[in-house]
């Protein structure tokens, strides 16, 4: 039995690192050094180079001045500096992270599976599902064309989010699954950040039932609270150090007229963004029946035992946080800073509404 258990799961892993070979062999095509990066992609791997070669960007008007691009603090920078070293161009070093990008989404989607439903093929379907580019407004979830930020932690959460559901009844292990969705900031800002909140709110809602402020348990949720700001904290006083922010010497209205021109629509208008996001879901069968599936396979989950009443609270409550904090949470700053006449501080966490989908 055990081995079958082990072919099964070894035909499993077969599965991801092929989709994982056909994709980086289906856009690469031996082109090197390569040149057809877009989007993201692109801006990441000329971060890169200008890095390691400011000398080559001189007359360049963005990436002639590092502090253009000093707040862009992401993991895959450093990532494409790496393996440039090895490929001789800074296209094909980030086309290379396909490999393990797509790998890691499918395996640890897969896994996730494993730990909410148990059941090996609905696993796989999971995983499959995750790979699928789904556009959105704001964002996309699934695997990209090109390797971005957002795919390396799409790569990595699906592990920390099986790892906080199978420790959710040991307090003990929370400060680690809580330092863990910090770090992840490195990797992409908007979902660290959302996430974290997410973990430490199901880790809140455990307690209730409990009397939380008597629990022997609450100094765990303390210490996973202080562990997530410790770990978020180096990458936020980079950011705002970098950022400009608040008030600014020059016209606030055409400042903010140009902010509202430049980027998506809803971006700073919270409740046309919330009626994007319903539009999209509702007017088309096929993302209707992704919602159908989604809610489907919550009521499978839960399936009336007792021993997953405890799961779906948490499943909720981070719903309910990933709402809050994409959603409400701008909404009351973009509300203040348009009557203070100040420039937002941040006009992304809106895309976390994704984190919804899957």
């Amino acid at each position: 039995m055990r081995g079958k258990t082990l072919l099964k799961e070894i035909v499993v892993l077969i599965l991801f690192v092929t989709l994982a070979a056909m994709a980086f062999f289906g856009r690469w095509q031996g082109v090197t050094p390569f040149p057809g990066l877009g989007g993201d992609a692109a801006n990441v791997a000329s971060f890169a180079a200008a890095r390691d070669r400011p000398e080559l960007f001189s007359g360049d008007e963005v990436l002639g001045n590092p502090q253009n691009f000093e707040v862009y603090g992401s993991l895959q920078v450093e990532w494409v500096r790496l393996l440039a070293r090895v490929t001789g161009d800074y296209g094909t070093a980030t086309l290379l992270l396909l490999l393990p990008y797509v790998f890691l989404i499918g395996w640890g989607s897969y896994w996730l599976g494993r730990v909410l439903v148990g059941h090996r093929g609905w696993s796989v379907v999971l995983s499959l599902f995750n790979l699928v580019l789904v556009s959105m407004p704001f964002s996309y979830w699934g695997a990209y064309q090109d390797p971005q930020s957002r795919m390396s932690f799409q790569a990595m959460l699906p592990f920390l989010l099986a790892a906080a559901i199978r420790w959710r009844r040991n307090p003990r292990s929370w400060p680690l699954t809580s330092v863990g969705a910090g770090l992840l900031i490195y990797s992409h800002a908007v979902g660290g950040i959302i996430w974290g909140f997410a973990l430490l709110l199901g880790y809140f809602v455990s307690l209730l039932g409990k009397g939380w402020f008597r629990s022997r348990e609450l100094k765990w949720l303390l210490l996973s609270s202080l562990g997530f700001v410790a770990a978020v904290l180096p990458f936020l006083l980079h950011y705002l150090g970098a950022h400009e922010q608040g008030r600014t010497a020059l016209d606030y209205s055409v400042i903010y007229g140009v902010m509202v021109n430049r980027f998506e629509r809803g971006s700073l208008d919270i409740p046309l963004a919330l009626c994007r996001y319903y539009a999209f879901w509702t007017s088309n069968g096929v993302r209707l029946s992704f919602v159908a599936l989604g809610l489907g396979g919550l009521v499978y989950v839960a399936r009336s035992e007792r021993r997953n009443r405890h799961l779906i609270r948490t499943l909720i409550s981070w719903l309910c946080a990933i709402v809050v904090v994409s959603a409400l949470v701008p909404l009351v700053e973009q509300s203040i800073a348009r009557v203070l006449q100040m420039i937002p501080t941040q006009i992304d966490l809106i895309r976390g509404l994704r984190f919804c989908v899957p």
